[in-house]
């Protein structure tokens, strides 16, 4: 019997070694999670007259965001969408006119980024691209 209490005990102890892990695992994520809020509130706060010392993570983060912004165009368009810049509505690509708000849009010719991205994967097509770079989709040509 000596051997099957020194199993239970030591499956016990790992049970408890696994509980105090769980916890551990969920205060390092709440933690991260208010790291990660105090960054978004001190950039949100900072961001127009940054400390000198954070300059190239402000610089970063700007560039992220409009690369961002960018993936998300293309991703529209690659749908036949785009959105409205006033008021953010989705509307199809082509529209000359906000559906939601009556702003007048740009025609498709000014606004490059929206027209030349690849149909199948919404990667930005150089111009003249017979195909997509990214997936290698034939890019449609304008007759």
């Amino acid at each position: 019997m000596g051997f099957l209490n020194n199993i239970q005990e030591k499956v016990g102890k790992t049970e408890i070694v696994s509980r105090f892990d769980r916890e551990l695992e969920k205060t390092e994520q709440k933690i991260e999670e208010q790291y990660a809020a105090l960054g978004k509130a001190f950039f949100a706060h900072c961001e127009e007259n940054c400390p000198k010392e954070y300059a190239a993570y402000f610089q970063e983060i700007q560039n992220l965001c409009r690369e961002r912004e960018g993936i998300e165009k293309r991703k529209l368009a690659s749908k036949g969408l785009r959105k409205c810049s006033v008021c953010g509505q989705v509307i199809p690509l082509d529209s000359a006119f906000c559906n939601k708000c009556g702003e007048k849009l740009p025609p498709l010719n000014e606004d490059a980024d929206l027209s030349s991205c690849c149909p199948a994967c919404g990667e930005k097509l150089e111009p003249g691209a017979a195909f997509c770079v990214r997936c290698g989709a034939k890019v449609p040509t304008a007759e």
